[in-house]
């Protein structure tokens, strides 16, 4: 799966995403206006595994995110 493809999916549930972390099993969506809260409506990422499918970041870590691949700005 490409980042645009997940960033698809991703958008369906965070409209304002400027910025996406990679791991070799998912992607991590989000705001960069997202780190001066601790999460809350709109300001919780949004994340894509490799097969498509949407988690939530705890699952996600707890999981394994596997090695961090790139960071970009969207």
């Amino acid at each position: 799966m490409t980042i645009e493809e997940a960033l698809k999916i991703a958008q369906k549930e965070k409209k304002n995403i400027d910025y996406v972390v990679e791991y070799t099993n998912g992607f991590v969506f989000s705001n960069s206006d997202d780190i001066n809260y601790d999460g809350g409506l709109g300001h919780t990422p949004v994340v894509v595994l490799k097969d498509g499918t949407t988690t939530t970041m705890m699952k996600f870590v707890n999981a394994g995110t596997g090695k961090e691949v790139r960071r970009k700005k969207i």
